[in-house]
């Protein structure tokens, strides 16, 4: 019977115990919908609260509302407190330029942590399944994910529980129908658009007929597996962390390269992801390649190289330190140029703010945040940091033996704002050769803002 085979999960990982307040995520479909009838015929057995929580994330508006009025229905007939949210989710995506699974999956997660924090719930139940879990090995696997990705989900993860993971679908439409009871059907599932769709529709009764009449229970028993490895990994990964990061200022994380060479390569990436989650809060939009990217970073660029993340994360090398931060980042349009913006907290030496070939560090408060890019005119003039006064820009290009061909085509950034420090437009960099001594960065700054300059393609 499948209710003793979810009791006997249950009580494997230890995921309910006397006094659990618990949100049971249901959408109607029969996975969600079976978790909410075993879990209630259990509750007087482990004396536990449980709630649901449905989002209608109007995708599908006319099936939706089908699907919020069966969900209401069942509540009320299993005697469970019901929490309902309508969130445009199509609207999301689009804000937010993620995939429509990534969109939905983040949607439907914060509505259910909202939910568990009114009712005062420590405990989050979801519906996936074997069937699930085998799915989401293929996926990370195309993804080029490591131990991490591979196992899975986990069966309690944090506040998250799965009793229904070790059950395959055929078992669970199989206790549907012996029960008589109803459920929804999402059409978009049938659907092979989506990924995960065109696994479940394609490659996995491909796999079956061809190769493993039981592909998907050894792809679970594999799941298990590097999911067991991967603690043990973690493990020793975190033993290294004491000695390798350091937290700063808001968010900030310091990495210690030095410390870091020493620990062995099959942990240097947990590293780096613990360091990214104490900057960002989060691994969401963080891949395989990112971490590549970091790694070639510390290995083979010279200080002052910096790499863009995910979710606005920057990760800088600083001779023999790597600075992770979150930083805030506006893209302008300047004719044939885009000027990226960057705002940061002034934390680190003065050397490390030293301009490069297209980045330059400036005084926020003196400069603002209005600028645009043009080449040079008659009578242009500047003041050169370092230098005691100002200089006609055509001095500047001798001194510099800038041939005259070129003088033409070098971009200027121009400051529009008239603040009290620069009370008209004025030249703050020669992009490539100098920034201004009145723009410059100094011990009394207080925000940076730093600049990139990029030729539009």
């Amino acid at each position: 019977m499948l209710r003793e085979k979810v009791l006997k999960t249950i009580k494997k990982y230890n995921m309910l115990g006397k006094e659990d307040k618990v949100v049971i995520g249901v959408s109607g479909g029969p996975d969600s919908v079976t978790l909410a009838y075993i879990l209630t015929s259990l509750q007087s057995e482990f004396g536990t609260s449980f709630y649901i929580a449905h989002l209608n994330h109007m995708i599908r508006p006319v099936e939706a509302e089908k699907d919020v009025r069966f969900v209401r229905d069942l509540a009320n007939r299993i005697g469970l407190p019901l929490f309902i949210k309508h969130e445009n989710v199509p609207d999301f995506i689009k804000e937010k330029k993620v995939s429509p699974e990534a969109g939905a999956r983040e949607v439907r997660y914060a509505f259910l942590n909202e939910t568990a924090t009114k009712v005062g719930a420590n405990k989050i139940a979801l519906g996936h399944t074997l069937d699930d879990q085998a799915e989401t090995l293929l996926l990370n696997l195309f993804r080029g994910s490591g131990h991490t990705g591979l196992g899975g989900m986990l069966p309690v993860h944090d506040k998250y529980i799965h009793p229904l993971i070790e059950c395959s679908k055929e078992e669970i439409l199989s206790y549907l129908k012996e029960n008589k009871l109803d459920y929804c059907l999402d059409s978009s599932n049938l659907e092979p658009v989506f990924q995960r769709n065109k696994l479940r529709l394609e490659l996995l009764p491909q796999l079956a007929k061809d190769y493993n009449p039981n592909i998907k229970e050894t792809l679970f028993r594999t799941s298990l597996i590097l999911q067991e490895e991967d603690l043990y990994l973690e493990s020793q990964a975190q033993r290294y962390v004491p000695r390798i990061l350091r937290r700063g200022k808001d968010r900030n994380v310091m990495l210690l390269i030095k410390e870091f060479r020493n620990v062995p390569s099959a942990l240097k990436p947990r590293i780096l992801r613990e360091a990214i989650h104490r900057a960002k809060g989060d691994l969401l939009q963080l891949g395989f390649g990112h971490i590549e990217d970091l790694l070639n970073l510390i290995n083979e660029k010279p200080s002052g190289s910096r790499l863009d993340l995910p979710g606005e994360i920057i990760a800088q090398k600083e001779y023999e330190n790597l600075c992770i931060r979150k930083g805030k980042i506006t893209l302008q349009q300047a004719g044939q140029y885009t000027i990226k913006k960057t705002i940061l907290n002034h934390n680190k030496p003065l050397h490390s703010y030293r301009a490069t070939h297209d980045t330059a560090y400036f005084d926020a408060d003196k400069v603002g945040l209005s600028l645009f890019v043009r080449t040079r005119k008659i009578g242009d003039y500047f003041y050169p940091q370092g230098a005691s006064g100002r200089k006609k820009l055509s001095d500047f290009f001798i001194d510099h033996k800038v041939p005259r061909e070129m003088r033409e085509k070098i971009p200027l950034l121009i400051t529009r704002v008239k603040t009290v420090q620069l009370p008209e437009q004025k030249i703050i960099w020669i992009v490539g050769y100098r920034v201004s001594e009145e723009a410059k960065v100094t011990q009394g700054t207080k925000k940076i803002l730093k600049v990139e300059i990029f030729r539009k393609t």
